[in-house]
């Protein structure tokens, strides 16, 4: 693995890790395979020693890489990944196909998310759902493509994470923002698919307020199933367009 490329002071310890993680996360350095040793990697990336070997803990650490006196540094298996770590979320989302991050993206959230709900309609307080609904509240009244509506959304979703009463599942809000946030980018390239999401939302809100388990997971069963219907016309849309494109450039 050959790494030419100069990076500036600003942030260069983030840099370091982000290149060699999207190197390790898009399969141009397999696992097994062995990483150039410190003194050549840092001069090939044009970054100090010290830079460099602090990126490689921060791998490390994130279960991505393993260091062996004598043998070196090597990529580990798939299968040790902290799969669940935010940062290789957000790598992954940017280095896999959209079709499979988005499977992957919904079968999460469909086995966490409506358990929430239930939960959340028999432990919710009410400053949790002040809070879940002043979230809503914000989606309505923001633009549907801005950062501002995406962030309302995510709150709606911790929200609900947090309303559960299960620290656990509260835990999950870190986990699950960079996979919610690259789903409400996707969404958001189908015109009108984020506004007609509101109501849905209102609805979950509306039946944990109620104390009502059972219709607050399917309602946020509907919800989800609304989303994923939402990013199954984006993608088929995209589809398209490509496809024809390639039929243009071939013809």
């Amino acid at each position: 693995m050959r790494i030419s490329r100069s990076f500036g002071r600003r942030n260069i310890h983030q840099q370091i890790v982000r290149e060699l993680a999207m190197r390790i996360l898009s399969g141009r350095v397999a696992p097994g395979e062995l990483l150039p040793n410190e003194d050549v990697a840092s001069s090939e990336m044009d970054v100090s020693r010290t830079v460099y070997r602090e990126a490689i803990k921060v791998l490390t650490a994130k279960g991505l890489l393993v260091s062996r006196p004598k043998v070196g540094t090597r990529v580990r298996d798939r299968t040790s990944w902290n799969i669940l770590d935010p940062e290789i979320i957000a790598w992954r989302s940017e280095t896999e196909t959209t079709r499979q991050f988005v499977e992957e993206l919904f079968e999460f959230r469909q086995i966490i998310e409506p358990e929430a709900a239930r939960l959340a309609a028999e432990n919710a307080g009410p400053q949790d759902i002040r809070r879940i609904r002043a979230a809503v509240r914000r989606m309505a009244e923001t633009n549907a493509s801005t950062s501002e509506n995406f962030e309302a959304d995510l709150a709606f979703h911790t929200g609900v994470l947090r309303a559960s009463g299960n620290e656990l599942l509260a835990s999950l809000g870190h986990v699950v923002e960079a996979l919610l946030l690259k789903s409400f980018e996707l969404s958001s390239h189908r015109a009108g698919a984020r506004e007609e999401s509101v109501p849905f939302h209102m609805e979950v809100v509306t039946q944990i307020e109620k104390g009502d388990s059972r219709k607050a997971r399917e309602t946020m069963i509907e919800l989800l199933k609304s989303a994923r219907a939402d990013l199954d016309a984006v993608l088929a849309r995209e589809g398209a367009d490509q496809e024809a494109a390639n039929w243009e450039k071939a013809h």
